[in-house]
């Protein structure tokens, strides 16, 4: 498709059948009716509270804010001027801005 707008990141919540809500960060697909999930970020770390927050590091890595809490999603070394982008193929990358290397990406 062209123009993007095929994939969105966020959080999301799988149905498992149980009435406790396990949340994940992920890359699915936008326009189709059954969510249908492409990537993860958290499979072994799962979150039951949907107050957490996706967010850039000051050391400029992705994590996940839960009040104090951090939990780290990727381990790059970077001057902490880092910039994330979902892209059109449904990677999601993080970039040096300043160089425009690519420090990271989700497959």
């Amino acid at each position: 498709m062209v123009g993007g707008n095929v994939f969105e990141l966020g959080f999301f919540s799988p149905w498992n059948g149980s009435s406790t809500m396990n949340y994940y960060v992920g890359i699915w697909y936008k326009r189709i009716s059954v969510q249908t999930v492409v990537w993860v970020a958290n499979r072994d770390y799962l979150l039951t509270d949907p107050s957490a927050v996706l967010s850039i590091s000051a050391d400029g890595n992705l994590a996940i804010v839960k009040g104090k809490f951090l939990y780290m999603l990727t381990n790059i070394s970077s001057n902490g001027n880092t910039s994330a982008a979902l892209l059109d193929s449904g990677n999601l990358v993080l970039r040096d801005r300043t160089s425009g290397e690519l420090l990271w990406q989700s497959f």
